[in-house]
């Protein structure tokens, strides 16, 4: 797991997103209701423009957005396929 990612990522959502209260690799966003989907859609083209991708449609899933170890593992997922 590129922790490096998952460190920007984290540090993405201190900055521009708030929180509410510490956000670690595998902290519940979606429990913890950290983003809005507005919010959520920043990150995106923000991930999108950072790593040079196009995240697809369909890994828009709350599953993938579920903590910034998920969302770390579908940029690199996302990167493979090229």
């Amino acid at each position: 797991m590129d922790t490096a990612l998952q460190d920007k990522i984290i540090r993405w959502i201190a900055n521009s997103a708030g929180s509410n209260g510490p956000v670690g690799a595998h902290t519940n966003l979606v429990a913890k209701q950290t983003l809005d989907s507005l919010q959520i859609m920043d990150m995106v083209l923000y991930l999108e423009q950072d790593n040079n991708i196009k995240i697809p449609l369909d890994a828009l899933t709350e599953e993938n957005f579920r903590t910034p170890a998920a969302i770390a593992k579908m940029v690199t997922q996302v990167q493979a396929q090229g």
